[in-house]
């Protein structure tokens, strides 16, 4: 795990999504990015990795917003971005109840989406 700079966890089923943002935060100084298109190793990875940033896509198969917002809590040092395609009531409690954990919607502008993850936004 690397010492300094800013530590994201990329995890987006969609390959050419997870790429390009992943890509866009690399270029980034001071970024490492671990990716992952399986949301069942984001605790895994969030453990080793220790993430200040989640970036997360609620059409994530097999796992649930809750189970992330769920890891969140026990992570208290990591904000979670998170990716969505529709703009659901479910997604917008989430985002309102902590203050760490804030919504983009898809189709994204990766300045946008920079700004999230670095908590300007």
């Amino acid at each position: 795990v690397p010492d300094s700079g800013l530590r994201v966890l990329v995890v987006d089923p969609e390959p050419d999504y997870s790429d390009l943002i992943s890509e866009y935060f690399r270029l980034q100084d001071g970024v490492t990015v671990l990716q992952s298109l399986d949301p069942l190793t984001v605790g895994y990875h969030a453990g080793d990795f220790r993430p200040h940033v989640l970036v997360f896509d609620v059409s994530c198969p097999r796992i649930h917003v809750r189970e992330i917002v769920s890891l969140a809590t026990r992570m208290p040092e990591m904000r979670v971005v998170v990716l969505s395609s529709s703009w659901t009531g479910e997604i917008q409690g989430i985002t309102t109840d902590d203050q760490r954990i804030v919504a983009v919607q898809k189709p994204l502008k990766l300045e946008h989406l920079w700004q999230m993850v670095r908590g300007k936004g």
